[in-house]
């Protein structure tokens, strides 16, 4: 019997999966909007609370098609925004190529 405790993904999909440790009391759940027309994507990961026995939405990945892609972390004031591109672009000599992993 092993007794490391192990995170596991129900799923092989990024854009729809649980991530859970019950050793660690770690779970969370990452899901993304399907569109019939693509012009934005929407990911959102949300914490499971024990205390509250509910789903807390912890962050949200909003992706554009015409400008950088954004974070969103929910607070008590509203939450702060910070686009993707401040901190994960991709330089190819003379041009930008941002490259989206979910």
């Amino acid at each position: 019997m092993n007794s490391n405790p192990s995170l596991i993904l129900s799923h092989d999909n990024p854009r729809n999966t649980t991530l859970d440790c019950d050793a660690y009391g770690i779970h969370y759940q990452v899901t993304s909007d399907s569109h019939l027309l693509v012009t934005s994507k929407t990911t959102r990961v949300h914490r499971w609370d024990r205390q509250s026995n509910q789903n807390i939405l912890v962050a949200e990945w909003i992706g554009h098609n015409f400008h950088s892609d954004e974070f969103k972390f929910p607070n008590a004031n509203g939450g702060v925004t910070v686009p993707v591109k401040t901190f994960m672009d991709c330089h190819l000599g003379f041009a930008k190529k941002f490259v989206r992993y979910i």
